[in-house]
């Protein structure tokens, strides 16, 4: 599925990541900890889903960056690193905690591209922005005002939307087939 945010072409993929083709940029919000699944399962938890999303967009869009927004690198951001040089992928962390980051790595505050600004919790019109969570405890999905786009939060299901986020909007669900369009409308804390 494709919007246009601030005029650029943005593809919202099935795996949580939108890519800007013309760009050739892969953004992921909030990528998955390490946790104790990888050691049981290292080929088939989040982390391996990761690595065969980015293997695949890699191949699908002449990727040359990505960009990882979050406020934590993921549990082993070196290994992440070098499977991205792997692919020739350069890595943009933003928002992190430079603490978090492999040595020598560096964090940026806000990614502008052309007049389109994407970050943390951005307030922007129009933007890209991670660091809050939409959808709802059972899936996620990228969430659209007209203007602002709203990145899935990979490592949560806890909602958490902008303060002022429209009562209505246009949700982008994520689910096995691809990505499903639909009304969402938020429900006002009084009325829970």
């Amino acid at each position: 599925m494709t919007i246009t945010v601030g005029g650029h072409a943005v593809i919202l993929d099935r795996s949580g990541a939108a890519v800007l083709p013309s760009d050739r940029l892969v953004l992921f919000n909030r990528l998955p900890l390490a946790g104790p699944q990888r050691e049981l399962f290292p080929e088939a938890g989040p982390e391996a889903r990761i690595r065969g999303d980015l293997v695949r967009l890699a191949g699908e869009h002449d990727l040359s960056s990505a960009l990882l927004l979050g406020e934590r690198a993921p549990g082993n951001p070196e290994d992440l690193e070098a499977f991205l040089k792997d692919l020739r992928v350069a890595s943009i962390w933003i928002g992190a905690d430079e603490a978090t980051l492999p040595e020598g790595a560096q964090s940026v505050g806000c990614y502008a591209l052309n007049g389109l600004p994407i970050g943390l919790r951005l307030a922007d019109q129009p933007s890209v922005s991670g660091g809050w969570t939409p959808g709802d405890t059972t899936r996620r999905c990228f969430l659209w005002d007209g203007a602002r786009l709203l990145l899935p939060d990979l490592n949560s299901l806890q909602t958490d939307l902008p303060p002022g986020w429209p009562g209505r909007s246009t949700a982008y669900w994520l689910t096995a087939g691809g990505v499903v369009e639909a009304a969402f409308e938020t429900v006002p804390a009084s009325l829970r």
